[in-house]
């Protein structure tokens, strides 16, 4: 994916267009899918966002609470509810291998009862 060199922060429409370009790649492209598509887009620019926030600070980051004592900062809360999100979208789209073999096993059945139908 290309990089914008001022923020370290990858472009939405690359990364729209390199989704695009693997569910083509894949077979599993279809117009339908944008919706989801743009969803998991955003997640990704934000994802890309957060991190260059992090490699700026070195990865250095300190939350306390109240009482003065360690908590998780928001931002790595934020980093991990993303990077689940985004997997659960990339599985749906067949974009890792789970939901690629999902989608694969769901066509190979999907083609043996049309060719099954067929006959009839």
């Amino acid at each position: 994916m290309a990089v914008n060199q001022n923020v370290g922060v990858v472009k939405e429409t690359t990364i729209k267009e390199n989704i695009i370009q693997d569910m083509k790649d894949l077979g599993t492209y279809k117009l339908q899918f944008n919706g989801a598509i743009e969803i998991l887009t955003d997640m990704l620019e934000q994802y890309s966002v957060i991190m260059a926030e992090l490699k700026r600070r070195n990865y250095k980051l300190k939350a306390t609470t109240a009482a003065g004592g360690d908590k998780k900062p928001a931002m790595i809360s934020t980093l991990e509810a993303l990077r689940k999100d985004i997997n659960v979208y990339m599985t749906n789209l067949g974009l890792n291998p789970k939901g690629f073999e999902s989608l694969t096993v769901e066509r190979q059945t999907k083609s043996k009862l049309a060719e099954a139908l067929k006959d009839i």
